[in-house]
């Protein structure tokens, strides 16, 4: 018999009935040609459950998320809200989606200084004063100059030399871990016979000293003084050249304030003094203070008012 014979004793009325049926309620269960959507789910129904065991991921409900359904990997809807900043957490901007990273650099810190000294660090006068103030100061009129430099500590001891300066290095220096050291010293030194060499070593000492800590060292001159004999003011200049010839053989910055303040003649002169003729006006302080800042910044001295 032909092919159409078999076909007829497989598929007899009665499986042509069955495979009918069988065709109807595939078609009822498949998606629409026309919109592609399958039949509506009844939502109290647990239509997911044939999803569980073909190891499927059904969509995540819209709103609040629901109970977990054993056996079933569903995504919250509802993220876990970020844990609250602690008191003193530092907090870092987040970064606009899509949007580069900042690339603003961070603004540097203020190098820091510790002066130390005597009361030629301390004090200022007014010209031809009799009475000290601690407003005038070179060391904040310094840091008043530039935003980038910060005062921590002014360590200058009315009457201190040298001897007792190293001495105190390391309490009122070292302490602070400034990036910068200033050293004014030397006065007290003239006026009470020390030989240069001994200034000139406890100096050298305070550098090195400071320089192990990683501490930069500025070494100032001693300024004029009017109120010297002459064998000592000639200990003082003797001193402020010995410091300067230390300065080229060891690579130490020297700000020569003694000239910058000496008339021709090698004289404080009287607006830059206070009437005792050793301590300095306020207007002596700001000489100091803008000598310093050109030598520094290697810029033009700010301009002061006469």
């Amino acid at each position: 018999m032909g092919r159409s014979g078999i076909g007829c004793r497989l598929y007899g009325p009665g499986a042509l009935l069955l495979l009918a049926g069988l065709l109807t309620a595939c078609l009822a269960g498949s998606a629409s040609p026309v919109s592609g959507k399958g039949p509506a789910l009844d939502p109290g129904s647990n239509d997911w459950a044939p999803a569980a065991a073909l190891h499927l991921v059904p969509p995540a409900p819209f709103g609040p998320a629901q109970p977990r359904t054993a056996g079933i990997s569903r995504v919250d809807a509802t993220p876990t809200p970020a844990e609250s900043p602690r008191p003193g957490a530092t907090l870092v901007p987040s970064v606009p989606l899509g949007g580069p990273a900042s690339t603003a650099a961070p603004v540097p810190a203020p190098r820091t200084f510790v002066v130390l000294g005597d009361s030629l660090s301390v004090w200022a006068f007014a010209s031809h004063g009799t009475r000290a103030s601690t407003t005038g100061a070179w060391p904040s009129l310094l840091a008043g100059m530039d935003s980038d430099l910060k005062l921590v500590n002014n360590a200058g001891v009315p009457g201190n030399t040298t001897t007792q300066m190293l001495a105190r290095l390391r309490r009122d220096v070292f302490a602070y871990h400034p990036d910068i050291l200033f050293v004014l010293g030397g006065t007290n030194d003239a006026g009470d016979d020390f030989a240069v060499s001994t200034t000139v070593a406890n100096l050298r000492k305070i550098v090195e000293a400071a320089r192990a800590q990683g501490i930069e060292v500025v070494l100032l001159t001693i300024p004029p003084n009017n109120a010297l004999r002459s064998s000592r003011l000639a200990r003082l200049r003797q001193t402020n050249t010995a410091l300067i010839a230390l300065g080229k053989a060891d690579g130490i910055t020297v700000v020569d304030v003694y000239t910058a303040l000496a008339s021709a003649d090698g004289r404080l002169p009287g607006a830059y003094a206070a009437a005792d003729g050793l301590h300095l006006s306020t207007r002596g302080e700001e000489i100091v203070a803008a000598t310093i800042y050109a030598q520094l910044t290697a810029a033009p001295a700010p301009q002061l008012a006469p």
